[in-house]
């Protein structure tokens, strides 16, 4: 029988002994068989004659014929016989597999996690935030407890995943053909994320990367919410040296459904003093620049603009509401409006930082911090100190909380993912301890492959 034309069905050990038996039969080529049992029985009947002292009244090509009938008999009654072993042992080995990964399995399912994750870690499709409503104050703070939280959540490589592809390899390729349908039988019932076993660092990759990026985005927040309260607090420590009345620091009040907020506004026997903190340019990139017709510019050293926001227009709203709130809490409570001659409400702009140049066409009042006291004593001391006390009750009555802005936060979602990510790792230690147990117990038991090796005629079944 020619090696290429050995038997090769699906599962020996299901088949029946004489349908192995007839499959190998239907291989023989039986012109090679009958001339070597023919030879041999040529050889046997002529030591017969020479080796026996008795007279052969036979016909010595019929006693040759016969003997080749014997030995060809012979020979397929060594086949019915290797048939009816076939199934038997290939049963038995397929068992002790099969226990083996019985074996296996409890392993895995006492170390897997309890907890479900989902599926398709690596889409980032679904990524999920929520609305948090902050002031400004707020979320300087918040947003420092952010970042700090979101560093932690990044995820280091595992040496575990690393390790399964020479297991993989070895139950996929490497191993016997009954391991290897044991393996993929266990893939296919044990509810086990295998393709996102081997997708983990790109899962790890997507999940620091969006990381990552939004930290760079809060730390751009961040710097931008910390530049203007800083520079807010630069000005309230100048203006606790400057003789007042009274200083409203983030006032916010709210006029025919409008609302506004303002940095600090100076009440003083000289004026009511609107104070508008910017700080622009904290590191001097750029000169800022107020046109003559009150846009806002950054002028750079190449000498292109950037238009900014409004700040004249924002001032000049306060102003306005807050001159119109007075007037009507007056005219309800006195039957009289203020007089604006006698009591003048003079809005300015703070530049909080001595580092950018300041180039401003119109007449505006933009200076800097160390500059308030000296602009305030301009005007004159025209306020009664009963006006002012009426004033200050009336805004501390009128005054609102702080206005809250949405944030949108990825902290809850980005926490989820890893602690799915987390559970992911758990389910490939598990995994991994399984499948080392499985080659283990697999190698202990070499001795079932090598006789699992004289009873398959397939020439791909052995272990390599």
């Amino acid at each position: 029988m020619k090696p290429e034309q050995e038997l090769k069905p699906k599962h020996l050990y299901e088949e029946k002994p004489l349908d192995i038996f007839f499959q190998l039969f239907s291989r023989v080529d039986i012109l090679p068989l009958f001339v070597g049992c023919l030879i041999a029985g040529t050889i046997l009947t002529a030591l017969v004659y020479v080796l026996l002292p008795i007279e052969v009244t036979f016909d010595t090509i019929a006693i040759s014929l016969i003997v080749t009938g014997g030995l060809m008999i012979f020979h397929f009654v060594r086949i019915y016989l290797y048939s009816l072993k076939v199934p038997g042992v290939h049963m038995k080995v397929k068992n002790q597999i099969q226990a083996v990964f019985g074996h296996g399995k409890e392993i895995y399912e006492a170390k897997r996690p309890s907890t479900s994750y989902p599926e398709n870690l690596l889409d980032l499709q679904e990524s999920a935030s929520e609305t948090v409503m902050l002031t400004n104050r707020e979320k300087e703070a918040y947003l420092e407890a952010k970042i700090a939280e979101l560093s932690s959540l990044r995820i280091d490589r595992l040496e575990r995943k690393e390790a399964l592809l020479p297991l993989r390899n070895y139950f996929k390729k490497d191993s016997h053909r009954y391991v290897q349908e044991e393996f993929q039988a266990f893939l296919d019932t044990g509810n086990i994320s295998f393709i996102q076993f081997f997708e983990r660092n790109r899962i790890v990759n997507a999940h620091n990367s969006f990381i990552n990026e939004t930290i760079e985005s809060y730390q751009h927040e961040l710097a931008i919410t910390r530049l203007g309260n800083q520079g807010e607090d630069k000005v309230e420590k100048e203006l606790e040296r400057i003789p007042a009345n009274r200083v409203f620091s983030n006032l916010r009040i709210e006029y025919q459904g409008n609302s506004v907020e303002i940095d600090h506004l100076i009440l003083s026997k000289r004026g009511i003093f609107f104070v508008e903190t910017k700080n622009y340019a904290a590191k001097g990139q750029y000169t800022l620049r107020i046109a003559k017709d009150g846009q806002w510019q950054r002028k750079y050293d190449n000498g292109n603009l950037q238009p900014i926001h409004d700040v004249t227009g924002q001032q000049n709203r306060q102003t306005y509401f807050l001159r119109q709130l007075l007037n009507e809490e007056f005219q309800n409570r006195y039957g009289d409006t203020l007089d604006e001659e006698l009591v003048p409400f003079v809005p300015f702009i703070v530049i909080a930082n001595d580092h950018v140049l300041i180039d401003n066409e119109t007449d505006m009042e933009i200076m800097r911090i160390s500059q308030i006291s000296h602009h305030m004593k301009k005007y004159n001391e025209n306020y009664s100190e009963r006006l002012l006390e009426v004033i200050t009750e009336i805004l501390e009555e009128k005054a609102l909380p702080l206005k809250s802005y949405p944030f949108e936060s990825y902290n809850e979602w980005m926490k989820t993912r890893f602690q799915h990510i987390q559970l992911l790792d758990q389910d490939i230690e598990a995994f991994h301890d399984c499948l080392e147990d499985i080659k283990q117990s697999l190698q202990e038991h070499e001795e079932m492959f090598k006789t699992l090796e004289q009873y398959s005629p397939e020439p791909d079944s052995k272990m390599e």
